[in-house]
């Protein structure tokens, strides 16, 4: 046979077509015919936890992350007041009850927030405490070691310096800092009018004060110990004032204050 014989052969050959199984195909429009709605709600509710599990992993990490920024000492944005939902204005009980969740979430996430706040708060109260008390503990210890050394220079220090209750914390400190402290301290102790009117100046004219006291009391002369070399009239001698007191200069008024308190001390 030729090639164009087998080619008619071919062509006219019938082809045989191929088709889907009947019964399957039947089974499969028909399930999809009957259960399109069930499907969907099945698929809604997955959709809906898929969701509400989203957003409670977002809360949770919005609440590790301002834990975080508290302990960094980092400052955070204080959230706005949230309001609990209302059932009538929503569509359904379903929405409501999911801004419900999310209204406790948040509330809850706002009262830890709250609670973690406050007690870091405390915290950093209790170690600024704790520090200043130590600052201040070795403030009063350098003020003890320099008036160890001026004692001698005194008399009655504890008595005149400690005897009186015009003295604060911001005082004392100031004179903590002072190369001076024990001669201010004594001052203030021999002169109660002076040092109930720094008493009640606010802290910042306090140490105005005291400052300009702590020059002037430089400007005086110490008593020394006995034996001394070259002794020369002691702090707080009763010498006699000749000048009026409007002519005096400051230094000079105090060394008379201070004749005059030992003065009246010795009667």
């Amino acid at each position: 046979m030729s090639e164009e014989a087998e080619s008619e052969v071919t062509q006219d050959a019938p082809i045989a077509e191929s088709s889907p199984a009947p019964d399957a195909t039947t089974e499969i429009e028909n399930v999809d015919a009957i259960e399109p709605k069930k499907v969907n709600k099945v698929q809604e509710r997955i959709n809906q936890l898929t969701r509400e599990k989203y957003e409670a992993r977002q809360e949770t990490a919005a609440l590790e992350e301002r834990i975080k920024q508290l302990e960094t000492n980092k400052p955070v944005t204080k959230e706005p007041e949230i309001v609990a939902p209302n059932e009538d204005d929503f569509d359904n009980h379903s929405k409501y009850q999911q801004a419900n969740a999310k209204f406790v979430a948040e509330t809850a996430s706002n009262a830890a927030y709250d609670r973690i706040s406050a007690e870091n708060q405390v915290r950093d109260q209790a170690n600024t405490e704790t520090a200043r008390q130590a600052e201040l503990k070795t403030k009063k210890a350098g003020f003890d070691a320099n008036l160890a050394e001026k004692r001698g220079n005194f008399e009655d220090f504890e008595d005149v310096a400690y005897g009186h209750q015009f003295m604060s914390i911001d005082m004392a400190e100031r004179l903590f800092d002072m190369d001076k402290g024990p001669e201010v301290a004594y001052h203030l102790g021999s002169n109660l009018d002076v040092a109930e009117k720094i008493f009640a100046l606010p802290p910042i004219q306090q140490a105005i004060e005291l400052t300009k006291i702590e020059f002037q009391v430089d400007a005086l002369k110490p008593k020394l110990v006995s034996g001394a070399p070259d002794p020369i009239t002691p702090l707080g001698s009763a010498e006699k004032v000749s000048k009026d007191e409007d002519d005096m200069t400051d230094a000079e008024w105090l060394e008379a204050r201070y004749a005059q308190i030992n003065a009246r001390n010795s009667q």
